[in-house]
């Protein structure tokens, strides 16, 4: 009686495990096919099309540009690269300077006005004339007002830099976007892609396995950085000396 208790509790176990198993892998397939399914999705959506802001027309000068070089694609990029940073980055980089110029000038005006407050309610906090609480309402309020004015004076929102960052973003994007259609909607233009680079990428279609490109982005993005810290600090001297 003993062993055929101990027979089914055995059987039970065996029973309970092998469910246990059969559900594990069904969820391990599961996860499987759906993972394979979203990648599948991903790769199929990366791989269309874009259409966005001026890619389109920034496909037709690459075409244009590309056809009257007769260089290769890297030469192109390189050119279209110089345009974009000649026509769109410098212009609008030198009206940023100019504005952040006169929004520092307006800072130091600002400065000078809170200092003139601060020695005018002086006297009328030692003399009990006006609370604490009520000189520092009154001094914000005068000071936020004053801002005001001397933005409007200068012409200096910050709103405004940052809306011409933003705009300068748009013409890159596009240059990116009309890159990667003209492979996508054209097997002779990626054909030429495939072989016409240069150095250690002769293939501009693949990531650069020796990530000499994002390398050199990025020195170059700490120098850029470096060199307007040093200008910033000649212009604060400046203002200063002024």
């Amino acid at each position: 009686m003993l062993v055929a208790r101990t027979r089914c509790l055995a059987l039970n176990t065996v029973r309970t495990l092998s469910c246990s198993f059969n559900l594990t892998q069904f969820k391990r397939t599961n996860n499987a096919r759906t993972y394979s399914s979203a990648s599948s999705s991903f790769d199929l959506a990366i791989n269309q099309p874009v259409s966005f802001a001026f890619s389109d027309t920034a496909s037709t000068l690459l075409c244009d540009l590309h056809q009257l070089s007769g260089q290769n694609w890297y030469v192109d990029i390189i050119i279209a690269t110089c345009a974009l940073k000649t026509f769109v980055t410098l212009p609008l980089t030198i009206w940023r300077e100019k504005q952040l110029y006169k929004y520092n000038r307006s800072q130091l005006d600002l400065f000078g006005f809170t200092e003139m407050k601060l020695k005018e309610l002086k006297p009328l906090l030692d003399t009990g004339e006006i609370s604490r609480t009520k000189a520092m309402v009154e001094f914000r309020n005068k000071k936020k007002v004053e801002k005001f004015k001397l933005i409007q004076k200068y012409n200096c929102h910050p709103g405004k830099r940052i809306v011409s960052i933003i705009g300068e973003s748009v013409p890159y994007v596009s240059f990116f976007f009309a890159l990667k259609n003209l492979c996508l909607l054209s097997s002779e233009h990626l054909e030429q892609m495939m072989v016409q680079g240069t150095f250690w990428f002769p293939n501009l279609v693949s990531p650069d396995v020796y990530y000499g490109l994002p390398v050199l982005v990025g020195l170059t993005m700490l120098a850029n950085s470096e060199v307007k810290n040093e200008i910033e600090l000649i212009k604060i001297l400046t203002l200063n000396s002024d």
